[in-house]
């Protein structure tokens, strides 16, 4: 095992439980060994995730574990990383790795794929492969790593014990409700969360986030994000060229793209997106501040997330009065 000697951009935020013995070296090493060796930012979640309870060392520490970044920073990384550990460290009989759309959960199913294929020491640990209804990895040992899209029925029948929630700005209760209770009967279940900053509706990682950033009961909780600061002028626009406007300190840039800021000191990457992005995009996506609910309504946004039916199709013509 070598630890990388690098000291991690501290998160604005890291609630997490305490632990005396962690397996995260023994999952970076598998990185390693797959030539993916990980940022000091992706080893200390990884040391948080698979940390064992000091009281009960037959559990993880961390019932769930966010991490909450800038976009193409650490959080895809680190959700590889724990499918690694438990196809090949701690082996799951199943990780459920669940996605908004079916697209970004097939890349993520080939990118784990090539992972292992570079690896001869994985590869030959791997028992088949499926790629059809939805892709699958099971190794000898019987750990299986499924990839899905997310919906309200998604989940349903399935017994997972460790589940990776992608693009969990997008989570919705119906979601939630198909997939968190098939941990019920697992003896050691878990969650992990990725994602940017959240939209205004969405509820489920803004609550994740409220309890995360001040500490929760067996969670382990990470966001990187830029202060949010005044422009020079109070009525600025944050569009492109408007005289001091915040979204253009580069400063601000390296706070919250942690991994950006270590390979690229100049930000020109940043710099483009800054040009190309609306601002409210902009500062969501690669400043890390979020999008809050405006207004009071009758109906909360709970009530009315609540209210969602993914399956429901129209059935009959338009009608235009």
């Amino acid at each position: 095992m070598t630890r990388s000697s690098a000291t991690p951009a501290a998160p604005d935020y890291w609630t997490h439980p305490d632990w005396r013995v962690t397996l995260g070296d023994e999952v970076a090493d598998v990185g390693r060994m797959a030539g993916f060796t990980p940022y000091p930012e992706q080893q200390m979640l990884l040391d948080a995730t698979f940390a064992l309870d000091p009281k009960d060392a037959s559990r993880s520490a961390a019932f769930e574990t966010a991490a909450i970044a800038s976009r193409q920073q650490l959080k895809t990384g680190f959700e590889k990383l724990c499918a690694l550990g438990w196809l090949f460290v701690l082996p799951q009989p199943l990780t459920i790795w669940s996605a908004h759309e079916f697209g970004t959960a097939q890349e993520s199913a080939r990118d784990m794929l090539a992972l292992i294929a570079a690896c001869p020491d994985l590869d030959r640990r791997i028992r088949r492969i499926r790629t059809s209804p939805v892709p699958e990895i099971e190794t000898k040992d019987g750990a299986r790593l499924r990839f899905k899209a997310r919906t309200s029925g998604s989940g349903r029948g399935l017994t997972g014990n460790k589940i990776i929630l992608d693009e969990a700005y997008a989570l919705q209760p119906g979601m939630m409700g198909a997939l968190l209770p098939t941990l019920t009967s697992v003896p050691d279940p878990q969650i992990v969360y990725g994602s940017s900053a959240g939209m205004a509706g969405s509820a489920i990682l803004r609550g994740v986030r409220d309890r995360g950033r001040v500490g929760s009961d067996r969670m382990a909780y990470a966001e990187w994000l830029a202060p949010r600061e005044d422009c020079a002028q109070p009525t600025c626009s944050h569009m492109v060229g408007s005289p001091g406007c915040a979204l253009d300190r580069v400063d601000l840039w390296r706070r919250s793209c942690v991994i950006t800021a270590r390979k690229d000191p100049t930000m020109k990457t940043i710099a483009s997106m800054r040009l190309s992005m609306p601002p409210e995009e902009f500062m969501r996506e690669f400043l890390g501040w979020w999008d809050e609910p405006l207004g009071d309504s009758p109906i909360t946004e709970d009530d009315w997330n609540a209210r969602l039916d993914a399956d429901s199709q129209i059935t009959s013509e338009p009608a235009f009065e």
